[in-house]
């Protein structure tokens, strides 16, 4: 409450000494919020390397944000993923963290940092859109089951289902161009082209409303497929 300003803004950094006091008494959450204040310089100092130690040892410690914290910040800088961070992610994933499993799958399917499995790779981002509430991890997940290029890697009929579930609960979802893009080309990956060129139809005029939105040309090729009865494929993720 002191650090969200609820008390004043004068008074947030009250909440840093709380944060200490709890750290000094073995608190995991404090610990990895008093991290991320750190590796941001809110309300403290930056303190990149301090923050990292504090999240390298949360994570240790098995709490499941300080592990995809400290795994993005790897993948971030371009570093190879050693046993001990593809061991957080994996732990970070199986107790029930959408955006774990929704990483952790992509890197399955990439092959990169993980060995290249399809089957884990779909489970993990099945997963991922099914636990999720967060519109971006749905609509990531669904694109990816909808449209990756190697078949062994789809579930077209789970992508809309996924898509039919977040568009209809979501109105904000619901208006989003590259929201309605996935949507569409779920459909279509289910061989229902005349509800994804419906679809794409509004994904379409929902961009022309926006101002020169970059992607347009993109959803009118994604349109002029759909038409001639094609789905969209590409190399994902």
């Amino acid at each position: 409450l002191y650090l969200s300003g609820h008390f004043g803004e004068e008074n947030r950094s009250a909440g840093v000494a709380l944060l200490r006091q709890a750290i000094a008494r073995d608190n995991l959450e404090a610990e990895v919020l008093l991290a991320r204040l750190e590796y941001n310089g809110q309300l403290v100092a930056k303190a990149e390397v301090r923050a990292l130690e504090r999240l390298h040892r949360a994570a240790d410690a098995g709490h499941p944000e300080a592990q995809l914290f400290s795994v993005r910040e790897k993948l971030s800088t371009e570093q190879p993923l050693d046993d001990q961070s593809r061991g957080w992610l994996t732990s970070a994933a199986e107790s029930g963290l959408a955006d774990a499993m929704l990483l952790l799958g992509s890197l399955y399917a990439d092959g990169m940092h993980f060995p290249q499995d399809d089957d884990l790779a779909k489970r993990w981002l099945s997963a991922a859109g099914l636990s999720s509430g967060e519109a971006e991890t749905i609509n990531t997940a669904a694109w990816i089951l909808a449209v990756a290029e190697r078949p062994t890697l789809r579930a077209p009929a789970l992508a809309l289902r996924l898509m039919d579930a977040l568009m209809t609960r979501n109105e904000a979802a619901a208006a989003n161009p590259a929201y309605l893009d996935t949507w569409a080309a779920a459909a279509a990956a289910t061989g229902d082209f005349e509800r994804a060129v419906d679809l794409q139809r509004r994904a379409v005029t929902a961009a022309e409303a926006l101002e020169n939105p970059p992607y347009l040309p993109v959803l009118r090729q994604h349109l002029e497929q759909f038409e001639a009865g094609e789905p969209v494929f590409e190399a994902v993720p």
